[in-house]
């Protein structure tokens, strides 16, 4: 039985950039036109968290769009969940997709724009390795989801910021004391 393959595009970023990001999945067996897609970015919103995209095809910013081989798009829309304050994305499928060939969920900039500070998408700003990010699938379009396809993503720390260092204010002659020193990023992780 074929698998389907699920990757991302920058698999490794750094916390609080700002870029526009691709989830590349590639199924293991034939989607008919109108499969349903959920996308979950898993975030709650805070200004921690991955910054929320839009689903208006004509913001000038921080867009998810669906981008088939063949250069066609399509568009999510939001789907309300009940335990979350944020929405998942959803999108039908306006084609079929065979196996093995690829279709790339994007979160950033609009299609045909340069990525900059002012049109990407931000990271959350915590280190997280093999941060997750779910793709459900329903290729009959009642929307009847299965598990979901898992694409994973490792969340670094930024750039130097501040050094801590940290000792005890009161040490006995000849006796050994630790000194702890923390490198951090502008959020805080190591």
């Amino acid at each position: 039985m074929r698998r389907s393959i699920c990757f991302c595009e920058p698999s490794t970023v750094y916390a609080g950039e700002v870029g526009t990001w691709k989830f590349v999945y590639t199924p293991g067996s034939n989607l008919p036109k109108g499969t349903l897609l959920k996308f979950d970015l898993g975030s709650e919103g805070r200004p921690i968290d991955w910054e929320i995209p839009s689903v208006d095809p004509k913001a000038s910013r921080n867009q998810i769009y669906l981008l088939f081989e063949n250069g066609k798009t399509a568009y999510f829309h939001e789907v309300e969940v009940d335990w979350r304050f944020t929405p998942q994305y959803e999108c039908a499928l306006p084609q079929p997709v065979n196996a093995g060939v690829p279709i790339t969920i994007v979160v950033g900039a609009p299609k045909g724009t340069k990525t900059s500070e002012k049109t990407g998408n931000q990271v959350q700003t915590n280190s997280h390795r093999r941060r997750a990010f779910n793709l459900y699938l329903d290729p009959s379009g009642k929307g009847r989801y299965t598990e979901p396809e898992i694409f994973n993503m490792d969340v670094k720390g930024g750039e130097l910021k501040n050094i801590k260092v940290w000792a005890p204010s009161f040490v006995a002659k000849n006796k050994r004391f630790d000194v702890i020193i923390r490198f951090e990023d502008e959020y805080g992780n190591l």
